[in-house]
């Protein structure tokens, strides 16, 4: 049989019956993308199947979110994709999903937009949807240095194209890292601050700070990790801080 009309039949199957809200879908396609299945990037592209999933995505369970995810980070391997991706609902519902209490979906969610970013139309799109109020504010005290890791790396792509963003959105990055700089692990701590005085000094955001940052700040002068605290120290004569 030609494969390529194999491959026809299955993609009018797989869009019929998403249109029963038929979730088996997407454990053929993921299967179908673990197997190494040629132009699956492409099938998935035009079935329209994650178009379909995000404009549906309250219809999704958890488990049933995190496989849609997956699917998606899957197929991030060229910019045709994630040209497919800026076009497609994925965007519209990056609120909706970090939102929600699953730490695996927010995570995922931050992941698959660090991998996009690069793409010129996908960041576009992001920064007009303005996504990056919900992503930084995702972040606690509390959140694990991996998470950290995560959102810092999503703020220094946006950054790359400081030109394109409003002060809100700068100032949004900003507080992330005051944030950071009030975290309960060390290591965030450290790379918060080293982060806040390379965009600060470059002149990415202003040096302006908070009374929560001045009283960390005096706090940290007195730390007991000795790098920590020389860094604070170093940061604090702006301040005139003891």
């Amino acid at each position: 049989m030609d494969i390529t009309i194999t491959k026809a039949k299955r993609t009018k199957c797989w869009i019929e019956r998403m249109k029963t809200k038929d979730k088996t879908v997407l454990g053929e396609i993921l299967n179908l993308i673990i197997r190494g299945e040629k132009d699956i990037d492409k099938i998935v592209i035009k079935c329209n199947v994650l178009e379909w999933s995000y404009i549906h995505i309250e219809l999704w369970k958890d488990n049933e979110l995190e496989l849609v995810l997956s699917i998606t980070s899957s197929l991030i391997v060229n910019d045709i994709f994630k040209e497919y991706l800026a076009q497609c609902s994925f965007i519209n519902c990056v609120n909706y999903l970090m939102k929600k209490t699953n730490k695996e979906i927010k995570q995922r969610v931050i992941m698959i937009l660090n991998l996009c970013l690069v793409n010129d139309t996908f960041r576009k799109k992001c920064i007009e949807s303005n996504i990056q109020k919900v992503i930084v504010h995702s972040f606690k005290r509390e959140s694990t240095q991996f998470y950290y890791q995560n959102v810092s790396y999503f703020c220094k792509l946006y950054l790359l194209k400081k030109e394109y963003l409003s002060d809100d959105q700068i100032n949004d990055i900003r507080r992330f890292y005051i944030r950071a700089i009030c975290s309960k692990s060390t290591p965030i701590i450290l790379d918060g601050l080293n982060c806040f005085y390379y965009f600060a000094t470059k002149m990415f955001f202003a040096l302006s700070p908070t009374t929560e940052f001045l009283h960390r700040l005096s706090e940290l002068v007195h730390h007991k990790n000795s790098s920590l605290s020389r860094l604070a120290s170093n940061f604090a004569s702006f301040y005139q801080i003891e």
